[in-house]
């Protein structure tokens, strides 16, 4: 699990209005789950027209009410993956809270805030909520297939586009809001499989120029985006791309605190299609940054090193499986117990450190600024 996502760490939120919670409501289908509701969110979109995502957010068992912000000093944005589950992802998260009061009895329902969005695709229109006269009639975003995990813009409405990274900045800024938020000390970012290609156990890394570890051999585009900057073509950030290249996307990407975690029984070797993120194993792209998931993040590490304030964890036993990395002791740590308080602490790296393009100085325990 990646506690933040690629390309929103990489170019950091772009000049949006801070959104108001109050998107359209959709009458959706959705499953309930316990401690969330479902909320819809306006996202302020290129154009400026307003649409809306659908979100669980939390609605805790504790007190059966609304959250009270001034009581929240922590923000957990959770990031499904193809499946578009979002209530399972919210559910994982909300579960582990329990886990993460033994260590600190301060992490409680009532002042972590959860929000698991809804990334839904035209495969959702009549499943996730009905479709009127045979006529899309909501400002609800869709996307095409799982192009939300790559950036690119929803493709209904048809009047407003908006980048899939764009509305995480949106949500990052609503809950940076002092007025609304004013004890908040951390936005937590966290996304596993199609949901880690943003931002663990993610299937493939975006490289961050054109170097790779393994020979390309015949593979034309294996630096075309995702897989690297070439063809660049989603409307977020476009033009610093453009402008600063590889350099300027790595320097932003430093800039960020990151938490790296992998399952180490995770090998799956799916990987991103030519076309918009359908999964299939067709894609030569992947392949020229390793054999597998775990051959594909050690190279990462090797060619872009953590930084001293980053942390690598590795979780024996686990494979791709969200339920246990959120669970896991690394997860719970990373997701709920570093700076809960706001004093930067921070707990020392997990898991064995003897795997080829590891960091043989892992982080150690921090407390304090």
């Amino acid at each position: 699990m990646l506690l933040l996502p690629v390309l929103s760490a990489l170019l950091g939120p772009s000049a949006v209005l801070g959104q108001q919670f109050a998107g359209q409501y959709i009458g959706s289908w959705l499953p309930a789950t316990d401690g969330a509701q479902v909320a819809f969110f306006n996202i302020r979109a290129d154009n400026g027209f307003n649409t809306t995502l659908i979100n669980y957010f939390s609605y805790p068992n504790s007190t059966n009410q609304p959250l009270n912000p001034e009581e929240v000093q922590r923000a957990v944005i959770i990031l499904h993956g193809s499946v578009r589950d979002a209530w399972n992802y919210f559910h994982d998260i909300q579960d582990a809270i329990d886990d993460a009061a033994v260590f600190n009895p301060d992490v409680k329902d009532t002042n972590v805030a959860i929000l698991s969005p809804y990334w839904a695709n035209t495969d959702d229109i009549t499943a996730g909520w009905p479709l009127w006269n045979e006529t899309y009639d909501t400002n609800a975003l869709l996307w095409s297939g799982t192009d939300w995990g790559d950036g690119y813009g929803n493709v209904l409405p048809t009047n407003a586009s908006v980048s899939s990274f764009s509305v995480i900045d949106q949500l990052v800024l609503y809950f940076d809001d002092r007025s609304i938020y004013p004890n908040l000390h951390e936005i937590v970012i966290a996304g596993h499989s199609r949901g880690a290609q943003m931002v663990g156990n993610p299937n493939s890394f975006l490289f961050l120029n054109s170097s790779r570890p393994v020979d390309p051999g015949d593979c034309t585009i294996y630096n075309d985006w995702p897989a690297g900057l070439d063809n660049y073509t989603i409307p977020y950030e476009q033009e610093f791309v453009q402008r600063e290249g590889s350099e300027g996307v790595i320097r932003r990407y430093y800039s960020k605190q990151i938490a790296y975690a992998r399952g180490l029984n995770d090998f799956g070797d799916l990987t991103l299609s030519k076309s918009h993120g359908t999964i299939q194993s067709d894609d030569c792209r992947p392949y020229s940054t390793g054999a597998n998931r775990g051959e594909r993040l050690y190279n990462f590490l090797t060619y872009w090193p953590p930084n001293l304030d980053d942390t690598v964890d590795y979780n024996t036993g686990i494979g791709h499986n969200a339920e246990k990395m959120v669970a896991s002791a690394s997860g719970v740590h990373r997701v709920f117990l570093d700076n809960f308080n706001g004093n930067c602490s921070r707990s020392a790296d997990f898991g064995p450190r003897q795997i080829p393009g590891d960091d043989p100085h892992p982080v150690e325990m921090q407390d304090g600024c």
